[in-house]
């Protein structure tokens, strides 16, 4: 191989391995600053308004319970394993449905989302119904926000998730306690997985 051929091949080695590594750099800002698989994707999770509904109809107009805790509950509005997936982070979504396929039920590591049991379609609107797991800045996968909060589906469900400062959030979770306590229906053990928001 001539000099001027192996001097040309160097550079086109060089500039195939600089590509590389802006792609990889690339890719590494990209789900840093614009997607979060970890994150629930709201998308999935606008179809959770669909099940709780149907489920509600079937049963009295109660969204699900009296599973062994929330979590547990919520699963029972699941019919079939490719509906999981609405439950958790595109990151989850695989081990979720291995679960549910095994056992039927959700757990925490693996739902993203926490369930506020014993409400009714007719209890007064803006109570908790579910909320994303622990306070962040990502309103979904796609959406990083300038405050710490949480996505939250209030009742009656609807298409969309509103996105809370951890503050308001609190405040509402604890409306929504109160009410269910008021109304005699907190279950054994607490029912809500009340966050403590540390």
């Amino acid at each position: 191989m001539s000099p001027s051929v192996r001097k040309h091949l160097t550079k086109i080695a060089i500039a195939l391995a600089a590509l590389a590594a802006v792609g990889f750099g690339g890719y590494a800002a990209y789900e840093k600053f614009v997607i979060k698989p970890s994150s629930s994707c709201a998308n999935c999770r606008s179809f959770i308004h669909w099940q709780l509904k149907d489920y509600a109809e079937a049963n009295g107009g109660w969204y699900p319970k009296g599973g062994k805790d929330p979590l547990d509950s919520l699963a029972k509005c699941v019919k079939q394993s490719h509906e999981v997936d609405h439950f958790t982070s595109h990151a989850q979504a695989q081990p979720l449905v291995a679960h549910w396929e095994k056992h039927k039920t959700f757990t925490a590591d693996l739902c993203c989302h926490r369930y506020v049991e014993g409400l009714r379609t007719n209890d007064p609107g803006g109570l908790v119904l579910l909320y994303y797991w622990k306070p962040t800045r990502w309103a979904h996968s796609l959406h990083k926000t300038k405050a710490v909060g949480r996505a939250v589906c209030f009742h009656p469900p609807g298409l969309g998730w509103d996105f809370l400062p951890e503050k308001e959030f609190q405040e509402r979770l604890a409306h929504t306690v109160a009410y269910l306590r008021e109304q005699g229906r907190i279950p054994a053990g607490g029912g809500t997985n009340q966050p403590t928001g540390k």
